[in-house]
């Protein structure tokens, strides 16, 4: 997600309002700020830019306010973009996120055993992009399945998403 910070007053130059799409909260201008995410108690004026900064998912283009984005959520679901579902906050939310499904399958001294593991190609997107379906068996979740999209940059291939999207 792409941080903006939301100011009371309007300016030229291609300024652009900014609205929560949840708490429908606004701002006549935004402009984008380098910020890291979850925002700190320590920054200097950090309850000032939980007030007035928004997140903007640069997959779908939704925006929503920071407060709406961490109020009521788990820990292992803020940053997701609500409306297309991909992660926005890195390693920290990926290692979150995988132990809590960790969790939700086994106890926390216990290994994830794979006994099969296939990858099916999808529709290509085009010679450089191609979908995939991750499809995992074994102990102790069963059969599980995630999809992604594989990039080939340079003859080596990347995932387009950090971590799957599981399928249910």
């Amino acid at each position: 997600m792409i941080s903006l910070e939301g100011k009371a007053e309007a300016l030229t130059g291609g300024a652009k309002p900014v609205e929560c799409v949840e708490c429908y909260k606004k701002y006549a201008h935004s402009g984008e700020i380098d910020i890291l995410l979850p925002i700190s108690d320590r920054v200097e004026n950090a309850a000032h830019k939980k007030q007035t900064t928004y997140l903007w998912c640069y997959h779908c283009g939704h925006k929503i306010c920071y407060k709406c984005m961490v109020k009521s959520k788990p820990k292992e679901l803020r940053y997701i973009c609500q409306a297309c579902g991909k992660a926005t906050n890195g390693m920290e939310g990926l290692s979150e996120r995988w132990s809590s499904c960790r969790r939700e399958f086994i106890h926390a001294d216990e290994d994830f055993g794979i006994s099969e593991m296939t990858v099916a190609q999808g529709s290509r997107m085009n010679e450089k992009a191609v979908h995939i379906t991750v499809s995992l068996t074994g102990k102790p979740y069963g059969s599980i399945e995630f999809n992604n999209t594989a990039i080939n940059i340079d003859g080596s291939w990347f995932l387009a998403t950090p971590e799957p999207l599981v399928k249910k």
